[in-house]
């Protein structure tokens, strides 16, 4: 039986949840973990509404010197090398994004990453009290990433 990512059940909450992750376009490309601290919103920007704050590891906290990350979610990566940046084809007038909590807990396995654009910022402080931003500029973006799910994890 196929199942889409759509057939994921009811969606739970993602924060506390360990990750792994790869940097694409960056020096760094070695595969890290990472640990979902929660959702971040931006004030009237609708673009990023699905962004998450991660915790990186403690050992690429020294390559990287980056303590967090901020992850959008854009696309979704299958295996076989097919490539659909927004998992289906929405009916007309709906809104469909790709979504890190659809992904971690879709039973699909044809599914392999989830992509995104990922972002740094010099307000971690402000942003860990209220995760949001006021506006677009007070981040900007590092790489485009891929999320996978950890191999030991359950879902």
């Amino acid at each position: 039986m196929d199942s889409s990512i759509e057939d994921a059940a009811p969606l739970r909450p993602v924060s506390g949840r360990i990750i792994e992750m790869r940097l694409e376009e960056h020096h760094y490309r070695k595969r890290f973990s990472a640990t979902i601290v929660g959702p971040v919103l931006v004030a009237g920007e609708p673009y990023y509404d699905g962004m998450y704050l991660l915790k990186l590891d403690s050992n690429v906290v020294k390559k990287l010197s980056l303590e967090h990350v901020l992850f959008l979610p854009q696309w979704y990566e299958f295996r076989r090398g097919l490539l659909i940046r927004v998992g289906r084809v929405p009916k007309q007038g709906e809104q469909y994004r790709a979504s890190l909590e659809r992904f971690l807990f879709s039973r699909n396995a044809a599914i392999r990453t989830l992509g995104g654009r990922v972002y740094t910022t010099l307000h971690l402080k402000e942003l860990t009290e209220t995760m949001s931003f006021h506006a677009p500029h007070e981040f900007s973006m590092l790489s485009y990433g891929f999320i996978s799910r950890p191999k030991t994890a359950v879902g």
